[in-house]
């Protein structure tokens, strides 16, 4: 019979070598324990990357989604409220336009017209929100106030309704000045563009619109019905309460005229509202169960790995112990 020895350096090295693997194994699976994920990915989806990669691409796609849509809500809860806004001012002034045109006291015209300036100044500048350096009515030339400052305005109309001496002639310079393509309106107060912003992709397969721009029709005609108001105490109708309480009430219409449009495009981003909101959910939904899917893969199960990690240690003791007792093997005590 012939035996086969190991010399001890030969001993020695088998010795450390079970020890360093045992001591990977236990970083490993002591790492793969408090972490919750296998450290060998390869092994777990068995060389097949593509489903984890499908996973990873999809979560990357749904983030960028909610980023978009999250962009989006900001901008259009911005819009709604300069609308808000907008709507707010026409219904303090509308009827107490109305009321000062059908009243004959002097004092009520007076005050009532300077309350049209100062809300027209508001409505400007309402209309001229920017919000993180992007103007929400302007179209697509985010860079730009969508309306000149009101003064310049209200000059360039009173330059146009410059000979007119009646409260019927005004309305109908000031209907032109707004209405024709091209005309005062276009020119003067309007300084945005005529694209209105592309619409936000906030899914796959749905995005939502928020381009309105104040030369909305809706828009233009409310800002009419303010100017109209302050034009009826410029001086080309002093000395004539008559016609100024006319043109007072032919503002206060205008106003009202416009509420239907404005309520329409309140409609209109409020649906939007809605859509980002619902998208936000369901991308957020999907995101979760792709993180599931992917842990599925990743995660390493506690009580498996917790039982290995047990059995490295026993196994990495009784190598220490073994170790220990070659170590103080002699010859001397070979012999005795």
């Amino acid at each position: 019979m012939s035996y086969l020895s190991v010399g001890d350096m030969a001993q020695t090295f088998l010795l450390r070598q079970h020890s360093a693997q045992m001591k990977t194994n236990l970083n490993r699976l002591t790492q793969e324990l408090s972490s919750g994920r296998i450290s060998d990915v390869a092994k777990s989806v068995a060389g097949d990357f593509s489903p984890l990669a499908s996973i990873d691409h999809s979560l990357s796609t749904l983030k960028a989604y909610n980023t978009t849509a999250r962009e989006a809500a900001g901008f259009v809860q911005a819009v709604q409220d300069t609308l808000d806004q907008a709507q707010n001012l026409s219904d303090d002034l509308a009827p107490a336009l109305i009321m000062a045109g059908n009243s004959g006291h002097a004092a009520l015209l007076v005050n009532t017209a300077a309350d049209a300036r100062q809300k027209f100044d508001a409505l400007v500048s309402a209309l001229n929100t920017r919000v993180g350096g992007r103007s929400l009515l302007a179209g697509t030339a985010t860079d730009q106030l969508p309306l000149a400052n009101p003064q310049t305005i209200i000059s360039s109309l009173q330059v146009t309704i410059s000979g007119q001496t009646t409260a019927a002639g005004i309305e109908a310079a000031v209907n032109s000045w707004f209405d024709t393509p091209g005309g005062g309106f276009d020119t003067v107060a309007y300084q945005g563009s005529t694209t209105p912003l592309a619409p936000f992709r906030i899914s796959d397969g749905q995005q939502t619109d928020a381009g309105i721009t104040a030369g909305d029709p809706a828009l233009r005609e409310l800002i009419k019905g303010f100017a109209l108001a302050v034009l009826a105490s410029d001086g080309v109708l002093s000395g004539k309460p008559e016609e100024q309480r006319m043109l007072l009430r032919k503002a206060g219409e205008h106003i009202l005229s416009s509420q239907h449009g404005l309520s329409e495009l309140r409609a209109h981003i409020g649906a939007s509202q809605a859509g980002i909101e619902t998208a936000i959910s369901r991308n957020e939904s999907e995101a979760a169960s792709l993180e599931i899917a992917r842990n599925s893969l990743l995660s390493a199960d506690p009580y498996k790995t917790a039982g290995e990690l047990e059995a490295v240690r026993g196994n990495l003791e009784m190598l220490y112990t073994l170790t220990a007792r070659i170590s103080r093997l002699s010859l001397a005590n070979y012999l005795g």
